[in-house]
């Protein structure tokens, strides 16, 4: 990491008064409550192979992908391919997909960056392990950004029966993987972030602030990064920082009017076709 980004990060925590909120509820109890919860552990339970699908009012829409009761992928939802490239980076995936062949991308029922998986794992540019790892990422993320906004909205289900993706021998235990995003939503809830999407990007509203502290070099990278064009959950990934505290350091200035954070879409499908552009 640039001194640059360190001494942008020491500013952000410097800020940070933040105070944790009411412990909320535990995770037995928030499982209990969540009908989507029940719903992954009893089809869980019940072996099931197949897709649910997950629809919120505001026309956000997931699927999670099982086979015999275990998780094997999630789609959909908020920046689905952001949330493939970000979990690259993150276990260290550097794939050219120009060079990978074999995807049929007009296959409606399994998504792209699932198929870009398996095609990279049967051609050994990726190892199981960082199969897995990606894998357990992406559905950790999708499973997060659901229980947030079961939260705040009704949600719709929707069953579609041995309609499942593709062909990675990677099962999750879907019960366990639930268990792990309902202690990171209470961790969430805990650092008083409900109120936050991760999928919000940064953007500087009062940049003479940091100017004044920040060396030249430093604030030219709060500028680029702090540009709205990437969310917190990005930034988190890319400064190699533990995303609740991230948020948190950036909690006080968003209050103050120093930092706003806006919805952003997903990024183009063409970095999948270009990945160097």
């Amino acid at each position: 990491m640039t001194r640059a980004i360190v001494e942008f990060y020491r500013t952000l925590v410097a800020g940070d008064r933040s105070h944790p909120s009411k412990p909320p509820d535990p995770p037995t109890s928030i499982a209990k409550n969540s009908r989507f919860s029940r719903l992954l552990v009893s089809y869980s339970q019940k072996q099931f192979t197949g897709a649910i699908e997950i629809a919120s009012p505001n026309g956000q829409k997931w699927n999670i992908h099982y086979r015999l009761g275990r998780t094997i992928w999630a789609s959909g939802g908020y920046h689905p391919l952001r949330r493939w490239r970000r979990s690259l980076h993150q276990f260290d995936a550097a794939i050219d997909f120009q060079t990978l062949e074999g995807t049929d991308r007009t296959c409606p029922r399994t998504p792209l960056e699932y198929q870009l998986l398996a095609i990279a794992i049967e051609q050994k540019r990726l190892t199981r392990q960082q199969a897995r790892n990606i894998i357990d990422r992406v559905v950790r993320d999708a499973i997060f950004d659901i229980i947030q906004e079961e939260a705040k909205h009704a949600l719709q289900y929707r069953l579609h029966s041995k309609d499942t993706v593709g062909h990675i021998s990677i099962l999750l235990n879907s019960e366990f993987v639930l268990w792990q995003v309902i202690q990171d939503w209470q961790a969430w809830c805990r650092a008083d972030l409900a109120a936050y999407s991760p999928n919000y990007a940064p953007k500087l509203r009062q940049s003479e602030r940091f100017a004044r502290v920040l060396s030249p070099a430093s604030y030219r990278q709060m500028e680029n990064l702090m540009s709205g064009r990437h969310s917190v959950r990005d930034l988190a990934v890319r400064l190699e920082r533990d995303l609740i505290a991230f948020t948190q350091s950036l909690v006080p200035y968003i209050r103050q009017g120093a930092i706003e954070l806006i919805e952003i879409p997903d990024e183009p499908m063409e970095w999948i076709v270009s990945p160097h552009s």
